[in-house]
């Protein structure tokens, strides 16, 4: 039959793609949107990769568990995707990425302070901002994201 999905990778109002669970942009039966799921944590370098290759505009969240700002602008990162994906659908991938986790992808991608946000574009880091202020957040993903379509 079908590919099987794990579980945990479903949302209950989403469908699967690859990693990162969104909905289909329609309307439920009682006219109200289906929520989006929110960014994945990538766990694997691989992973990480494939996710950079595999599509087209990826914003990256280098995180820390331990990071107290990162937390602060969590709920924030998600409304901006949701709002990004309203937009812009299968074009823009969100994820996190536990620096603790994957340090080489974080010397890679010269982290020094968190949380730090990357977009990439076909791979190629295009733009980047440290901090957790909300207004300089969506100002970067305006400028570098959602000014691209």
């Amino acid at each position: 039959m079908g590919k099987e999905i794990p579980e945990e990778t479903i949302s209950k109002k989403g469908t699967c793609c690859e990693s990162n669970c969104t909905s289909s942009g329609r309307r439920g039966k009682r006219g109200k949107s289906e929520m989006i799921a929110p960014p994945k944590l990538v766990e694997d370098v691989d992973k990480f990769r494939s996710v950079l290759q595999n599509h087209e505009i990826v914003v990256v969240k280098f995180t820390a568990s331990w990071c107290g700002p990162c937390k602060s602008i969590e709920p924030f990162f998600v409304s901006m995707y949701q709002k990004c994906y309203e937009r812009m659908k299968e074009k823009v991938f969100f994820v996190k990425v536990d620096v603790d986790d994957l340090d080489e992808i974080a010397q890679e991608n010269k982290i020094s302070m968190m949380p730090t946000f990357i977009v990439f574009q076909k791979g190629k880091n295009i733009a980047s901002m440290s901090g957790s202020n909300e207004g300089d957040l969506e100002s970067f993903l305006q400028k570098n994201v959602l000014s691209l379509y």
